[in-house]
């Protein structure tokens, strides 16, 4: 029965880690940003990783949860 919890609680924990919310915005004319929220870094510069084809840059980072990441790509 324990092995079924911590199972299912493993389970849990990683899909959590997949959930990100992304928001995009305009920094100017020719400059996007995205906001990624989520709920571990893991994820959020993993996602930050998908979105930018070839690197980013760090615009600003919450130290709150859900944790937030807001990128430029380069």
């Amino acid at each position: 029965m324990k092995q079924m919890i911590v199972l299912f609680l493993f389970a849990l924990l990683s899909s959590c880690s997949m959930m990100t919310y992304t928001n995009q915005s305009k920094l100017s004319n020719t400059s996007q940003t995205y906001i990624i929220n989520c709920a571990f870094w893991d994820a959020c510069y993993a996602k930050a990783e998908k979105l930018c084809s070839k690197d980013y840059s760090l615009v600003d980072k919450s130290t709150s949860l859900p944790y937030s990441l807001e990128i430029s790509c380069k």
